[in-house]
Formats: structure tokens, sequence, C-alpha cells
């Protein structure tokens, strides 16, 4: 793949998953108001995000995209990880996992930071 086109699919990778954080934040919506059972879709989509971003990272890295890409990446897929722990103090810690909606809005931080960062590279202006 030219390295050009590649950066290309990394910008727009990036927005994607912007968006598929704005899904998961709706699919955990769908476990408050419809059914716990939802939270099984929130979970696994989770964790499918987490392995996305670590891919997006390795893509920036190989790319040379610059160590702040490859950096925030990794904070990004390090959130996505405590997102799982915090979750495991729900019965024991509750004040604890009471934070895995914080550390929620975080990921959507590092995510959009990470998206504006990697947009220029793809050759997309910001006009």
């Amino acid at each position: 793949m030219r390295r050009g086109l590649a950066r290309n699919v990394l910008a727009v990778a990036t927005w994607g998953f912007v968006a598929a954080v704005f899904v998961q934040v709706f699919l955990a919506g769908l476990g408050v108001f419809r059914s716990p059972a939802d939270f099984e879709l929130h979970r696994n989509f989770g964790f499918l995000l987490e392995a996305v971003v670590l891919a997006i990272g390795a893509l920036a890295a190989i790319l040379r995209a610059g160590r702040f890409i490859v950096v925030l990446a990794l904070v990004t897929f390090a959130l996505f990880l405590g997102q799982s722990v915090l979750i495991a103090f729900r019965t024991s810690t509750p004040e604890l996992a009471a934070l895995h909606p914080v550390n929620g809005f975080l990921i959507l931080l590092t995510s959009i930071l990470l998206a504006r960062q990697t947009w220029p590279l793809g050759g997309f202006s910001e006009q």
C-alpha cells in the first residue's frame, strides 16, 4: 500500500473510530433503558474497539505518523483496558466502578484528539 494511501486510511479510520465510540455509548444506553441483556452487546463491541485502537496505533507507528499520535493511540488503548478493570469492581467497590463512564468520556476525548491529529496526515485540510 502506498504511504499516502495508508495515511488516508489512518485518517479515515480514526474518525470512524470516533463514530464507533458514539455507537458504544448508545449501546450502553440500550442496556440501561431497554434491557440489561443489551449490556453484552456493549461489552463485546467494547472489546472490538479495543482491538481496533491497537491496530490504529500499530498503523500509526508503521507509518511513522509521529510520536504524539502513537502515544495517544496507546493511551486510548490503556483507557479501554481500564474499562474492564473498573467494571470488575461493581460489586465490591461500586464507587470505583462508577468511574467506568467517566473513563468512557476520556476515551471519547482521546479518540477525538487522535482523529484531529491524523486528519492532516491524510492530506485533508480543515477548511
